[in-house]
Order: C-alpha cells, then sequence, then structure tokens
C-alpha cells in the first residue's frame, strides 16, 4: 500500500500493485489513471489540471539522498561538458583573431557552431527515440575530444585561408557532436527528475555555467604560462584545447553511465514497453510549454546578440598595463562568472522578484524581453562613445546573470507545464520531450542571437569614431 497525491493536493490511500518497474496500477479503482506530483516542491494543480504555486521551495542539495547527490553532480559534469566546445572558442577569442586577423572570428565561428547545432538537432528530432542516450552522449563527446585537439594542429599546419577554411569546418564539426549531447541531456534531465522527485535541470544548467568559468580560467593560465609571440601563443592554445578535450572525454565516460542507470537496461518486454510519441503528441508537448520556449528564445537572443563578438570588440583599453588581447580574455571571464551565478541563484532571484512565488511563463517572458535595453548600451561602449573597461564589465556582468537565471528558470519549471495523466512511460516520454524542446528554443535563441550580431557587429565598426 503506497500512499499517492490527487491532483487537488487532497491525499488518498490506495491499493498500489507493482506490476511493472515503470508502471503502476491502482487497483480500487481500475479506471482511474497513475498521476505524479510536479517536478518542483514549490507548485501544485488545482482540480482543472493547472499549475499554481504552493509556496514551497525547490529540493536542496543538503535535502537530497545519496543517490539523488551523486546523480546531481553528473549532471552538473555533463552539463560542463555540453558546452566545453563553445565556450573553448569564445575563450580562445583572442587566438583566433591573433591568426584570423580581419575575419571577425568570434562572429562566424560560433555562427557556425550554432548552425550545425541546430542542425544536428533536426536531425535527433526526426529519429531520436532509434538511438540510445548512450550512443548519443559516447559519439557527441568523443567527436568534440578530436574536435577541440585538432584545432591548434590545424593553424599550426595550415595558414592564410586553407587554415581558416579548416576551423571553420572543425568549428561545424564541433556543433554537430554538441547538438547530440545538449539535445540529449535535458531530456535525460527530465526523466530522471520524473523519477527521481528532483529537478536535474538545475545542476545541468549550473554545469553549463561553470565550465564557461573553467575554461577561461585554462585560458588565462596558458595565456601567462607563455610569451605572447606566434609561438607562445601556438604552445598555449595546444595546452588549452588539449584540457578542454580532456574534460569533453571524461563527460563520455559519465554520460554513458548515467544514461544507463536513468534509462535503465531495456531488453525484450521492457524495450516494448516504453511509449513513443506520435506527432499528434509532441504538438500538444509543444503547445503546453510554447510560452516558456518563446521566453528562452528572447533571453538567449539578447544575450548572443552582445556576446561574445559585441562584448569583445573593443580596440583600445582603458586600463593601465591591460593590453587589448589581455581584455577579451577578461570580459569573456566576467560573463562566464556573472553566467554561473545565475544559474545557482538564479531561481531565488527570479522567486524574489515574483513576490516570493514561482514566476509564470509571461513573466519570465517580460523578464526577457526588457533585457532589450542591453543592446545599445553595449552599443555605446563598442562604438567608442563611452571608453571605460569598467562600464564594459559591469554591462556585460549584467548580461551574463540575467542570461544565467531567466534561462534556468525557462528550464526548471517548464516539465511541470507538461501535462499528465496515463502510464508512466507515458509521463516521462512527455516529459523528456518537453525537455528536448526547451533546449531547441535555448539554441534558436543563440542561433538568431548570433545572426543578429553579424549586422550588429558591421554596425558598430561604421560608428565607431
Amino acid at each position: 500500500h503506497n500512499s499517492l497525491v490527487s491532483p487537488s493536493g487532497m491525499d488518498e490511500t490506495l491499493e498500489v500493485t507493482r506490476v511493472h518497474p515503470r508502471e503502476f496500477f491502482a487497483v480500487e479503482k481500475m479506471e482511474r489513471t497513475w498521476e505524479r506530483r510536479p517536478l518542483l516542491a514549490c507548485t501544485g494543480m488545482d482540480k482543472a489540471g493547472s499549475l499554481q504555486d504552493v509556496g514551497g521551495k525547490e529540493k536542496r542539495l543538503s535535502e537530497m539522498s545519496g543517490e539523488e547527490k551523486v546523480l546531481w553532480a553528473c549532471f552538473f559534469v555533463l552539463g560542463a561538458g555540453t558546452l566545453a566546445g563553445w565556450n573553448s572558442l569564445c575563450a580562445a577569442v583572442d587566438f583566433f583573431r591573433a591568426h584570423f586577423e580581419g575575419r571577425d572570428a568570434p562572429v562566424w565561428l560560433s555562427l557556425t557552431f550554432e548552425v550545425a547545432t541546430m542542425t544536428s538537432l533536426g536531425l535527433l528530432a526526426l529519429g531520436a527515440d532509434k538511438v540510445s542516450s548512450q550512443t548519443r552522449f559516447g559519439v557527441g563527446f568523443l567527436t568534440g575530444t578530436a574536435v577541440l585537439g585538432a584545432i591548434p594542429l590545424a593553424t599550426s599546419k595550415l595558414s592564410g585561408l586553407a587554415a581558416w577554411v579548416v576551423v571553420v569546418l572543425l568549428s561545424a564539426g564541433l556543433g554537430l557532436g554538441n547538438g547530440m549531447t545538449e539535445g540529449s541531456l535535458y531530456g535525460l534531465a527530465a526523466a530522471a527528475s520524473e523519477r527521481k522527485g528532483v529537478q536535474y535541470a538545475v545542476p545541468a544548467q549550473a554545469g553549463q555555467g561553470f565550465v564557461g568559468v573553467f575554461v577561461c580560467g585554462c585560458r588565462v593560465v596558458t595565456k601567462a604560462m607563455f610569451p605572447q609571440d606566434k609561438q607562445g601563443s601556438m604552445v598555449s592554445a595546444q595546452v588549452f584545447f588539449s584540457l578542454a578535450a580532456l574534460l569533453s572525454l571524461v563527460c563520455a565516460v559519465v554520460g554513458h553511465r548515467v544514461a544507463s542507470v536513468v534509462r535503465g537496461a531495456r531488453t525484450g518486454e521492457e524495450a516494448a514497453a516504453i511509449h513513443h510519441l506520435s506527432w499528434g503528441e509532441k504538438a500538444g508537448v509543444v503547445r503546453e510549454i510554447g510560452d516558456f520556449a518563446q521566453a528562452n528564445v528572447l533571453v538567449n537572443g539578447v544575450s548572443m546578440m552582445l556576446f561574445p563578438a559585441l562584448a569583445t570588440s573593443a580596440k583600445s583599453t582603458t586600463t593601465e598595463g591591460l593590453s587589448v588581447s589581455w581584455m577579451a580574455v577578461v570580459v569573456v571571464s566576467c560573463y562566464s562568472v556573472a553566467d554561473t551565478a545565475g544559474n545557482l541563484y538564479g531561481m531565488d532571484w527570479v522567486r524574489l522578484m515574483a513576490g516570493g512565488r514561482r514566476p509564470s511563463a509571461r513573466e519570465l517572458q517580460a523578464s526577457s524581453v526588457w533585457r532589450i535595453v542591453l543592446v545599445p548600451i553595449m552599443m555605446l561602449s563598442a562604438t567608442e562613445r563611452v571608453k571605460s573597461d569598467l562600464f564594459v564589465v559591469v554591462v556585460t556582468c549584467l548580461l551574463g546573470f540575467t542570461n544565467g537565471a531567466l534561462s534556468v528558470a525557462c528550464m526548471s519549471i517548464a516539465p511541470d507545464a507538461v501535462k499528465e495523466g496515463g502510464s508512466y512511460e507515458i509521463v516521462q516520454s512527455r516529459k523528456e520531450y518537453g525537455g528536448y524542446i526547451m533546449t531547441v528554443a535555448l539554441l534558436v535563441g543563440v542561433t538568431l542571437g548570433l545572426t543578429l550580431a553579424v549586422p550588429l557587429n558591421l554596425a558598430a565598426d561604421s560608428l565607431r569614431l
């Protein structure tokens, strides 16, 4: 006998018989379908099935069991691994500008990366359920390892246009691998959250923020260790990209293991029980989380319009002794630290801004829209109307923190908007697909932002004093 909680919030004691590892049936009233409580402790459901804030707080790390803490740490590591490649491209902006002067490398490499990522996600949408999560993590992370190791090799063996073409193709390969891993990460987090009752999107996002700090730290150390001539720059880049490749390799192992634990070994009867969503069911999930997805597009679109290209476009510095090359690394590092802080403390911040309750999708959309004012503010610095390194750092930190906070809020709250009912497999499949759609929305925003960054940077160049 287990005690279940009905959608109305009233406890009902029902006799429950476990007939399948992932399915429960209520014996007293066979016509009742199995219902789960929402993933976030701060939400409940009214009689109409709508989400309501009940004033609780999300389950904190100190309140989790040992197994839940291990899984939390694993999702943190996987989150870090999914953006190891992207952050490597951003943190090495000084390296790419030195080797490909005049090509606006941060814009084009970032855009190539995101277009390839979206292509990979599109392919996953067509047949994701035909490829196991273990395979997707393995192939994606190992591709990242190979590409990160090949970038400094390509720049050392080739030069001019040939080196540029190869690096652009490698960034596309990095994006294809990233689409496989990031597209699988939040779907897996939603599935794990449904089984464990812990919101694993939070450590995944925190890991994605942390890896920016880690990668920037590696870049600062390797840049400081070697002389900043062409040879020293090449050696520091080789060490830097090797460290990023090692992180990606570790994640290949961790991802395979976590996917195996969450999914379980499915053979025979268990494999046949997996619920594959129809296109109609998928469309229903999209409608249910559509407002959160739109907010996610806005959040990441504004951020990528300004970062990394416009934020690191300064041609001179006002800080004595700090070169333009070092200033670019400092700005990227500040964004990464602020983004990580937003990932870790973002839910508390958005609750505070919403008067102590969980924000609605419309409120998250409104919070995302106001960040557009950061575009003209950053243009003041990019066009050198305002010549202050501190000004750039402050605006970049504000951009990073709000990006992390609003993005983690969208990714964490959205799964609760997916309507529940039916067998465990149906619920899990719908939640997982919702996580996938939120990832697509995030990357659509990133791609749109980077696309708009191209004319924005051209305008800044033409307006620069």
